[in-house]
């Protein structure tokens, strides 16, 4: 069976899904949301993400995730820059931890975006800096 994959090309129409939906989404902080969200405590995941992504991907997240969740209201959240990112990044954590809802599976084409952790979770790159 070939899996349809469809991109985060932000230069797109609309970007909604239409059925059925693809097998795998193209979007570097869902995709390690997902993937790290078994083995990073939430608190973690939020920091790392806020302080990782730019608020620009942060968005694109969130909205892309809404497309997949009929159910649940991902607004964008007000305050500063670095409120913003992590509420979003909170609620979009939550709706992918969430049981009740299905989702497809997010991958990235880009690694080099995606955060260095390790198994202790901590940035490698800032620790490179030190």
């Amino acid at each position: 069976m070939m899996a349809t994959i469809e991109s985060d090309d932000d230069s797109s129409g609309s970007g909604r899904a239409t059925a059925p939906m693809p097998d795998f989404q193209v979007n570097k902080v869902l995709c390690f949301l997902q993937q790290r969200s078994t083995t990073i405590s939430f608190d973690h995941l939020v920091k790392i993400c806020s302080d990782y992504f730019s608020l620009g991907e942060i968005d694109t997240a969130r909205t892309r995730l809404s497309n997949f969740v009929s159910n649940k209201r991902l607004v964008k959240p007000r305050g500063s820059n670095e409120e913003i990112a992590a509420r979003s990044i909170s609620t979009t954590l939550k709706v992918c931890l969430d049981a009740t809802v299905t989702l497809p599976v997010f991958c990235t084409a880009n690694l080099s975006r995606i955060p260095p952790v390790d198994a202790e979770h901590a940035i490698l790159s800032e620790l490179s800096s030190l």
